[in-house]
């Protein structure tokens, strides 16, 4: 296992209504097993490659702001009960995720060279990839690049060469809180979970020789919005 990697964070606590951390990574994690056995376990070295669901780059954003409106803020600082009621008590806050594409293996059905296990690779004719204005959830990769392997032997294939689509992802949330002199509260709450609705793909089907070698089926969730309303006292 290697991990040679480039790291920052900032981080700032709640000051003037805004609280933040965010961190980027820049890594290259390597290691030749992973859950399991390997598909030539006489030859870790032919093993070795990027870690799966390690992506290159990774950014994430966390924050809190509260609006400087209302008593304790800096405008509107002296309202009267029903202004305050109405401006006062907002705060916005998300999560921001954002990365590269993990790497991810091309395996041949089955135990094709009879070695008892399977995961088995093919051979690689070709880097395997497209370049990123050709790719299409129809074709991600180059799946010509990739052949049947010689009956009984193992394919020349590297483990994890390929990279699977990158990932974005926002969530957001607007809460409104409005306190009584009794210590009473009631809290509206709209959260929206991938607020922009991007599309993010799920890997491709990587198994050579089927009819979907190289199609992309799946992504996650599509945006969702939930209203939550609370009463404490």
């Amino acid at each position: 296992y290697t991990r040679e990697a480039l790291e920052l964070r900032v981080e700032r606590r709640l000051t003037s209504g805004v609280s933040l951390k965010s961190g980027f990574t820049w890594s290259r994690t390597l290691n030749d097993l992973y859950r399991g056995y390997p598909s030539n376990p006489r030859d870790l070295r032919a093993e070795r490659g990027p870690a799966y669901y390690t992506p290159a780059r990774e950014f994430f954003l966390n924050y809190i702001v509260e609006l400087p409106f209302g008593r304790g803020g800096k405008l509107l600082r002296n309202p009267g009960g029903c202004l305050q009621a109405l401006i006062g008590g907002w705060r916005f806050s998300g999560v921001t995720h954002i990365q590269d594409g993990v790497p991810f293996d091309v395996s041949l059905p089955g135990d094709s060279n009879n070695d008892g296990l399977s995961k088995d690779r093919p051979d690689r004719l070709g880097s395997g990839r497209l370049d990123p204005a050709a790719r299409s959830i129809n074709s991600w990769f180059a799946v010509a690049d990739f052949a049947e392997p010689p009956a009984y032997s193992f394919g020349n294939s590297g483990r994890n060469i390929l990279v699977g689509p990158a990932y974005q992802n926002w969530d957001v949330s607007l809460i409104k809180q409005t306190r009584f002199a009794d210590g009473q509260m009631v809290e509206f709450r709209v959260e929206l979970f991938n607020a922009f609705n991007h599309v993010n793909f799920d890997l491709p089907y990587s198994v050579f020789g089927t009819s979907s070698f190289g199609e992309i089926f799946g992504a996650r969730r599509a945006r969702e919005i939930e209203l939550a309303l609370r009463y404490s006292f």
